[in-house]
């Protein structure tokens, strides 16, 4: 069977918005079992449903921007993770649990599509 590039366009930001939705609930899920957290104030409130808003659009351009300029990934990316860390960045005074939870879910969500695409290369040269 022949690999498809063209439909992990699609999967990917999918995959990447998944992961970031996953891995903020089971963060939350295990910091309020381990008692670490006490508060009701990192479940998903207003401001995280609006970095949710933040982080599709950014996932969206990356895969339109990763499609055209392929060769550039890894510097999209990191420009990608800089523009939402410093979206982010201001509740960092208010709420660091969430706002390092944010962060850190989101910046390795981005880089899922630069990992795809490594994998990519590596079943193309094979």
């Amino acid at each position: 069977m022949k690999y498809n590039k063209n439909i992990w366009y699609v999967f990917i930001p999918i995959i990447q918005i998944i992961f970031f939705m996953l891995g903020y609930d089971l963060t939350n899920y295990a910091a309020h079992k381990m008692k670490l957290v006490y508060s009701r104030g990192v479940a998903w409130g207003i401001t995280v449903q609006m970095y949710v808003v933040y982080y599709v659009l950014i996932v969206l351009v990356l895969a339109v921007l990763s499609y055209f300029m392929e060769k550039k990934l890894f510097l999209m990316s990191i420009l990608a993770s800089v523009v939402f860390g410093v979206i982010v960045f201001p509740v960092l005074d208010s709420y660091p649990y969430r706002g390092g939870v944010v962060i850190l879910m989101g910046v390795a969500g981005i880089f899922i599509n630069y990992l795809f695409w490594l994998g990519y290369k590596k079943v193309k040269a094979a």
